[in-house]
């Protein structure tokens, strides 16, 4: 028997990320973002939670993670990270797409999935809330009406990507969406 549900599983944790390691593609993040070599000096301001690669490994190896689920959450953030930061289509994104992608084919064939429900219920465990379309459920007049639990669109600003990888390619693209709209549904509670 594995780790119970809400553990971890390190041998599992690992097989996936060295399937990582391995792409051809991983170099550019197996170490933390050096914005000022780099001189990207808005880096900072725009990635509030940089991660890598090479740190997940660390934490991973160092014992750091007591879930499947934080293991997880890293490895997105590291990809998120680049897709938010680059443009669509560059060089960079593109990799951290593919190698998403590849993440998230390797991590559904782990049983742990079914514990991500769980955790998402008990949003200080995984740190957010798994909200099934954070771009509809939240927005417009009929807001309570679509979804009378959560009358504020709270998780917005959590990229889907976490998990859909399809959904991904438009997240920050939506999430600049979800910021307007919530600077609209600002003004307009405001004159009423």
């Amino acid at each position: 028997g594995g780790g119970g549900g809400g553990g971890i599983s390190t041998e599992m944790c690992k097989t996936v990320l060295s399937k990582l390691i391995k792409h051809r593609d991983v170099n550019i993040f197996m170490e933390p973002v050096d914005h000022v070599t780099l001189n990207i000096p808005d880096y900072p301001r725009v990635i509030t939670r940089p991660m890598d690669i090479g740190t997940v490994r660390k934490k991973l190896q160092g014992g750091e993670y007591t879930s499947n689920e934080q293991f997880a959450a890293d490895v997105r953030l590291t990809f998120d990270n680049a897709m938010l930061f680059n443009q669509e289509g560059d060089f960079v994104w593109t990799c951290a797409k593919k190698i998403s992608t590849l993440f998230e084919q390797s991590w559904t064939v782990v049983p742990s999935g079914a514990g991500v429900s769980s955790s998402a219920k008990k949003s200080a465990s995984g740190g957010f809330k798994s909200s099934p379309a954070p771009s509809k459920a939240g927005s417009g007049p009929l807001a309570s009406k679509a979804s009378p639990s959560a009358p504020f669109p709270m998780d917005t600003d959590t990229p889907d990507a976490r998990q859909t990888p399809e959904k991904g390619e438009k997240s920050s693209k939506s999430k600049e969406k979800s910021k307007e709209k919530r600077r609209e549904e600002e003004r307009d509670t405001g004159e009423r």
